[in-house]
């Protein structure tokens, strides 16, 4: 799975949670080496923090929905944090195919809920 967050604390502390877990993670810390490593690499799914500095969340994934449709990729679901849950963020979210909103802090219950969604 991919993990894309630019807080090192917060990404560390994902990364340690999803690797106790059983999980083997990729990470990353920017929009733009996100869409590079999306487009070159196989995820069963991602976990993508809304506000990077360099390309914002939702940009990457309206971005990468675009090339998984030129491309004929399956769907890949992609799951986001944000500190600020609010509508507008819910609308964008929306529009652009996310799969699902999960408010900060990322937890043990989060990772219970997208298995879930994912079967």
């Amino acid at each position: 799975m991919l993990v894309i967050e630019d807080n090192t604390l917060v990404l560390f502390a994902i990364k340690n949670l999803l690797n106790n877990l059983g999980y083997e993670v990729t990470t990353v810390t920017e929009g733009k080496a996100a869409l590079q490593v999306l487009q070159s690499q196989s995820f069963d799914w991602v976990l993508l923090d809304i506000g990077l500095p360099d390309l914002v969340g939702t940009e990457v994934v309206r971005i990468y929905r675009q090339w998984e449709l030129e491309n004929k990729k399956p769907h890949l679901p992609i799951f986001v944090l944000t500190a600020h849950e609010d509508e507008k963020i819910k609308e964008k979210c929306q529009e652009i195919d996310i799969d699902y909103i999960l408010k900060k802090p990322f937890t043990e219950n989060d990772i219970l809920m997208i298995k879930k969604y994912i079967k």
